[in-house]
């Protein structure tokens, strides 16, 4: 008989566990799925703001050269527009290459390292991207608070400098976020690795 209660004693454990690490299990498929999702939301969030600011870019451009050429006159606000699309574009740019880690001096470098270097190599990258994200974030919220709180606007346009401005704590909150996800991606890829072998 007491051999017996040992044997079920030992099986209600391998089923505790089993169970404990399906929930485990499932809980991190769970996060997985909520990050691959939010990562295909600001990849589709970029994209629009890329599109949007070219496209803008593209008719501002169209325009000024046509009514420089056939109108002969010289529309001042086009210039302004076209300078804050560019913001726009080049930060939103710079928040892609982040979730696509397509930072050419470091990929170039930690392709020539060996594998166990290149980790703490690009880890490091990264916690320096996460820390100079953040003030950048930090300081682009400071600046458009203070340009609204002083009504700062355009001097041709006569928008409000916050239009332009706010795609720094904008493109860089996002430039954060890639940078945690791929850290995340990194992680989650290095544990699938463990339990495939």
């Amino acid at each position: 008989m007491l051999f017996r209660s040992r044997e079920l004693f030992a099986c209600a454990a391998r089923l505790t566990d089993d169970h404990h690490g399906n929930t485990e299990r499932h809980e991190v498929f769970l996060m997985k799925k909520i990050i691959d999702a939010m990562d295909k939301g600001i990849g589709m969030l970029e994209k629009i703001v890329l599109f949007g600011s070219i496209t803008v870019m593209l008719i501002v451009t169209a325009i000024e050269v046509l009514d420089a050429k056939v109108l002969h006159a010289n529309l001042m606000w086009t210039t302004e527009v076209n300078r804050i699309m560019l913001v726009w574009c080049i930060l939103s740019g710079a928040s892609v290459a982040a979730g696509t880690r397509s930072h050419l001096g470091v990929e170039f470098l930690v392709r020539k390292m060996p594998k166990k270097i290149a980790k703490w190599v690009v880890l490091f990258t990264d916690l320096i991207c996460i820390f100079v994200s953040g003030y950048v974030v930090a300081s682009g919220i400071a600046l458009v608070s203070m340009q609204i709180r002083l009504g700062s606007v355009y001097s041709i346009t006569r928008w409000p400098t916050a239009v332009g401005e706010l795609a720094v704590p904008v493109c860089f909150a996002l430039v954060l976020i890639r940078i945690l996800f791929t850290i995340y991606h990194d992680f989650t890829k290095k544990d699938e690795e463990e339990v495939a072998a």
